[in-house]
């Protein structure tokens, strides 16, 4: 995660995904991370928060929050290192 990229968002999982953008990582622990929320609707609110809130980075600018109220979302996979039993696949 960097500075300047856009992620999904969702604080409590009954809550929808919205976009954010990533505007500070914390440096102490626990882990916190500044974000900003991108629509309109939000009026520029910002919050820290764990990483753990962040589910999805948007690599295509735009993805989420089309006015259509269509949601894109691209789910990455992720391979963990190869263990006794082989490569073990987990979803982000």
């Amino acid at each position: 995660m960097d500075t300047g990229e856009s992620w999904a968002y969702r604080a409590r999982g009954v809550d929808p995904l919205v976009e954010v953008r990533v505007v500070h990582e914390g440096t102490q622990k626990p882990a916190r991370v500044l974000v900003h929320f991108v629509a309109d609707e939000f009026e520029g609110r910002e919050e820290r928060g764990p990483p753990a809130r962040l589910k999805v980075c948007s690599i295509f600018s735009g993805a989420l929050g089309h006015a259509s109220g269509v949601v894109v979302v691209a789910v990455g996979i992720r391979l963990n290192p190869a263990g006794a039993h082989g490569a073990v696949i987990s979803a982000l």
